[in-house]
């Protein structure tokens, strides 16, 4: 059977509580392995390894795509396991912003390249005249920490944001959830950040904090199977394999999942995509950017592999995702 890739997205419109299904499902065209999303009103942005396409929003039609591994301009350094630290990309003052290892693309929203800035740290998004982004910082006789830091725009660190221990270095326990960083945002000169996946504060551009978000959902159990599940996908990923004998010795799961799978901001609207399945979907809690609860959403068609979720994200008040199909 040929596997096609195709998009679902889902008309989401704020109630206090509302259900979706498919709205509508388009076939994607030269896509491999996707594995981030973008969209604006009139374009979907879809990276795919070491490139990225840009569809029209519409048709769904190919209008370009570019990219490839290296180290020229117009080209990025992407790691084999494409974790979303060595390849992201946003949308910011209408560019296309790229951040791959070791520097950070600026393109036209038509996929022109424009400029490039070296870097040394990691994950770095532009804020007002400076960045933020990702570092390593040890204390003496202390673990290595993962650090968010605001940066100048010689990328000297300003102010230290965040700070949890890096599970790339030696870990006498380990979480599931390790595996995935916390994330931050950069929108409309705000710095939202998820906080040991149970919190997310809304930040200025300096730092200051406007307000936080704690979900208060019911705990979602983790089951045996699900348990299972994971290790056997461990088990499975090559770039793991050296190593898998000491992950599994001190890989200790919860009872319950965290409050949050991912987040995301888009339409002034935080979502909060949480462990919540029932028959009506994956429960999204919907906030604005005050931090005020305005709603929630039930999507049918959310789909989840082990931890984290197959590509996804919103925009124009839709739900947007990719899924694997024969065919």
């Amino acid at each position: 059977m040929k596997k096609l890739l195709i998009v679902v997205f889902v008309l989401m419109i704020i109630t206090v509580t509302a259900i979706f299904t498919a709205d509508r499902i388009v076939r994607l065209e030269q896509q491999v392995s996707p594995f981030y999303l973008q969209v604006d009103k009139t374009q979907l942005y879809i990276s795919d390894g070491p490139s990225l396409s840009i569809y029209d929003l519409k048709t769904f039609k190919l209008k370009k795509k570019f990219g490839k591994q290296g180290e020229g301009p117009g080209e990025f350094i992407v790691s084999p396991t494409q974790n979303l630290n060595s390849f992201m990309f946003d949308l910011l003052e209408g560019k296309i912003v790229v951040q791959s290892i070791g520097k950070i693309s600026y393109f036209t929203k038509q996929g022109e390249f424009m400029k490039e800035i070296r870097v040394s740290n990691f994950g770095m998004k532009p804020l007002s005249d400076g960045f933020v982004g990702y570092g390593i910082t040890r204390e003496q006789g202390e673990s290595p920490q993962l650090t968010i830091n605001i940066y100048d725009g010689q990328m000297n660190m300003k102010k230290k944001l965040h700070q949890e221990p890096s599970f790339y270095f030696n870990k006498p326990v380990i979480s599931p959830f390790d595996f995935r960083s916390s994330m931050f945002k950069i929108y409309r000169n705000r710095i939202i950040i998820e906080r040991g996946k149970n919190r997310i504060d809304i930040l200025d551009n300096s730092g200051k904090l406007i307000s936080s978000i704690i979900p208060e959902d019911s705990p979602v159990r983790i089951s045996a199977k699900a348990r299972s599940r994971y290790i056997d996908t461990l088990k499975a990923v090559p770039q793991l394999k050296p190593f898998i004998s000491t992950i599994l010795q001190r890989l200790s799961f919860p009872k319950h999942y965290p409050q949050i799978s991912m987040f995301d901001v888009a339409d002034d609207k935080i979502y909060i995509i949480g462990y919540q399945d029932k028959i009506t979907g994956r429960k999204v809690l919907v906030y604005n950017l005050k931090g005020e609860h305005v709603g929630n959403h039930y999507i049918r068609d959310y789909t989840q592999y082990m931890f984290l979720p197959r590509p996804y994200t919103f925009g124009g008040n839709h739900f947007y995702q990719v899924h694997e199909k024969s065919g």
